[in-house]
C-alpha cells in the first residue's frame, strides 16, 4: 500500500495525515492500522518533512518524504513505488480518503490482473483505493513525474468491484469536507 500524504494541506490549515476521526485517531493511523490487519506489506507513507514532523510513531510502516510537493501527486507515487519490488501490485490510497475496509482490499487483491487496475464503485461511482497490477506499476515506473493519473489511468484495463461501502467516496479536501465528515457520525465538536 503507498499512501499519499505530501501535499501542503493549505486549504485545511493542518496536515490532512494529523486529522482524526471521532475516536481521535489520525487518518495515518487508521489507514495503516487498516492495512496491517489485512497483512498488507509493504506499507509505504509518503510524506513531506513538515508532516513527518507531527507524524505519530506508525509501527511497519515505511516513511518516504517527498522533497518536491511542487512536483505534484504522481511524483509521490513514483517515490513510493521505488520501494515496492518489481512485479507487484500494489494499493494506492489518499491520506485524505479516509476509509478503508479489510473485506474490500482482500476482494480487490483476488480480482488484479497484472496488466491493470482494480477499483471499488458504490451506486455506480469509482471510489478508493486503487490496486495497481505489478506489471502496471512497473509501466508507471518509467514514467515522467508531470504524468495526470487520470490519464494514466485511460491506457489500462480496469476491473470494477461493487462494493457497498458509500466510505469509498470521502474525500477531505476543505474544512467543511472535515466539518461534513464528523457530522456523518453525530460529532459536532471538531
Amino acid at each position: 500500500m503507498i499512501l499519499l500524504a505530501a501535499g501542503n494541506s493549505v486549504r485545511m490549515g493542518r496536515p490532512k495525515a494529523m486529522l482524526t476521526w471521532p475516536d481521535g485517531v489520525t487518518f495515518a493511523e487508521r489507514l495503516t492500522e487498516v492495512c496491517r490487519d489485512s497483512h498488507i506489506d509493504p506499507v509505504i507513507l509518503v510524506v513531506n518533512r513538515e508532516v513527518m514532523k507531527v507524524l505519530p510513531d506508525l509501527s511497519g510502516v515505511e516513511i518516504v518524504i517527498n522533497d518536491h510537493i511542487d512536483r505534484g501527486r504522481f511524483y509521490s507515487l513514483l517515490l513510493g513505488l521505488e520501494k515496492v519490488s518489481s512485479g507487484s501490485p500494489v494499493f494506492i490510497h489518499n491520506i485524505d480518503n479516509p476509509y478503508l475496509d479489510a473485506g474490500l482490499l482482500k476482494r480487490m487483491a483476488l480480482q488484479v490482473n497484472p496488466g491493470g487496475y482494480v477499483v471499488p464503485v458504490h451506486n455506480r461511482r469509482r471510489g478508493h483505493p486503487v490496486l495497481f497490477g505489478g506489471g502496471m506499476t512497473d509501466e508507471i515506473r518509467g514514467m515522467d513525474y508531470r504524468t495526470d493519473m487520470r490519464e494514466v489511468i485511460k491506457n489500462f484495463a480496469g476491473k470494477e468491484i461493487v462494493c457497498d461501502q458509500s466510505g469509498i467516496h470521502w474525500n477531505i479536501n476543505t474544512p467543511e469536507d472535515y466539518r461534513q465528515f464528523m457530522d456523518s457520525f453525530g460529532r459536532t465538536d471538531h
